[in-house]
């Protein structure tokens, strides 16, 4: 049995713009109904191809489209701060609340699956940067280089967003590929 309020689709049309596939925008709202073994039928409707639906915690669509998602990410460090600035805990624990155990896990578990630019990364590190340098007893001021530089150079081993973003989607990659899943035959078409 399927969850129909759970549950939609989306249909996507191509067209040629100077030789190259796009993706039409279509705005006709549509539903298919399919009958159950339990003698009801039920409706799915379409989601425009640009409108970002929520799973697993993620925001997703077939274009791309990535607004909610970073909105959510936002949301996520804005938070954090937040609970930081407003907790007395000792700076090795707001660290660790960065590094093991709170924002960290929230962002490598999102990240595989969103598509941010290096800039849209820099926004959201900009939110987190004050924070962390505090917990190092650093300026705030202090050069982003060696924030995100490892401890070998000199650095506080912060990596950037970005950064973290390329290393769990190649995690995701190799994952998949190792188990031979129907995920990796996906990734590798």
């Amino acid at each position: 049995m399927i969850a129909a309020d759970k549950s939609h689709f989306y249909h996507i049309e191509g067209e040629f713009n100077k030789g190259f596939p796009v993706p039409k925008r279509t705005s006709q709202q549509q539903t298919i109904t399919l009958k159950q073994i339990d003698g009801f039928s039920r409706e799915f409707k379409k989601l425009e191809n640009s409108e970002e639906h929520k799973t697993l915690g993620c925001w997703v669509n077939p274009l791309g489209s990535n607004v909610k998602a970073f909105q959510q990410m936002q949301t996520f460090m804005k938070n954090w701060v937040k609970q930081m600035q407003h907790s007395h805990l000792p700076a090795k624990l707001v660290r660790k609340s960065y590094y093991e155990s709170e924002l960290k896990s929230q962002l490598r578990y999102r990240l595989p699956i969103y598509m941010f630019t290096k800039k849209q990364c820099g926004e959201l590190m900009k939110i987190i940067n004050p924070t962390i340098l505090h917990s190092h007893f650093a300026n705030r001021n202090y050069p982003r280089t060696l924030l995100q530089a490892g401890e070998q150079y000199g650095g506080m081993n912060v990596p950037h967003t970005y950064d973290v973003m390329g290393m769990e989607k190649t995690k995701f990659l190799f994952i998949h590929l190792r188990r031979e899943d129907t995920t990796a035959k996906l990734l590798q078409i």
